[in-house]
């Protein structure tokens, strides 16, 4: 059953990497917009139920090689899309520092690939995390919320990172897509699309979003000696203890808690930017 459920997953690994490796290369709007709205949640499910229907391994003490090769695969892959996320910064803000001719062209095609990356890679590979990370915990509870500090923290940190890329970074780099094409399909000069639509701030941000992942993977890898909220930690595996009685289940429940509040934390601070990716994904128009 092992080795089956082995193969599924890098087979559904190697599905989606197929899929977005050739999206980027064909740079189809049409089709990167529909992947995006119904494949990749049908591969976060297949994630999700293969996890999750793994049994429990015989050595409780020694977490699921499986779930380990999942999670690791998303830190390499989310990795590589801020990397890749970096460059496209990087030549787009050489464009605005030395513009030319054909200026506002070549700052769409870097927008155009940044776009498209950040539509097909970034969530699964942060949902794989999250999804892997919440089983790690389940498969070795002695080690949950409520012993150490420094995995308070990483789940606090990476919740907080996770969101912020849903709620501001995702629909940023989407706003700003469509607003060139729309100033491409007008006949707009570069700089008239800065006066109107360029955020030197929100690019700022954007690049410090990419740069704090490493700071969270530092967290898991060092295992820092941060101090444990231990009253926080204790109410919130009160309330897991109030919806099971499984030791295992209790700490995975705690810790889901734990992201659900930084959620809707982000959420009520970030609306306005979900809002205008609602209106982005339902094809409203930007000013």
């Amino acid at each position: 059953m092992y080795s089956c459920l082995t193969i599924l997953i890098i087979t559904v690994t190697a599905f989606w990497m197929t899929v977005a490796c050739y999206q980027l290369y064909r740079l189809d709007t049409t089709a990167i917009r529909s992947i995006s709205s119904w494949l990749i949640p049908f591969v976060l499910i297949g994630y999700a139920v293969l996890l999750y229907c793994l049994p429990h391994p015989v050595m409780p003490d020694v977490p699921w090689p499986i779930v380990r090769a999942v999670h690791y695969s998303g830190i390499g892959l989310l990795f590589a899309f801020l990397i890749f996320a970096g460059i496209c910064q990087w030549q787009m803000w050489r464009i605005f520092k030395k513009p030319g001719l054909d200026s506002l062209a070549l700052l769409a095609s870097i927008y155009k690939r940044w776009w498209a990356a950040t539509k097909l890679l970034p969530a699964p590979a942060a949902f794989c995390i999250l999804l892997s990370g919440l089983r790690l915990i389940y498969e070795d509870p002695a080690h949950g919320l409520l012993f150490f500090g420094w995995l308070f923290w990483l789940i606090a940190s990476f919740s907080f990172f996770f969101f912020d890329g849903l709620m501001f970074y995702l629909p940023e780099v989407c706003y700003q897509f469509k607003a060139i094409e729309k100033a491409q399909q007008k006949g707009k000069t570069l700089e008239q699309f800065c006066l109107t639509h360029r955020k030197p701030l929100h690019e700022k941000m954007l690049f410090f979003h990419s740069l704090s992942f490493p700071a969270v993977f530092l967290i898991g890898c060092v295992k820092p000696g941060l101090p444990l909220p231990v009253g926080f930690a204790n109410w919130l595996l009160s309330i897991a203890s109030g919806c099971t009685s499984d030791s295992n289940k209790t700490q995975v429940v705690a810790a889901g808690l734990l992201v659900a509040f930084i959620g809707i934390g982000w959420l009520a601070i970030r609306l306005r930017g979900l809002i205008a990716h609602i209106k982005y994904v339902f094809g409203k128009e930007i000013d």
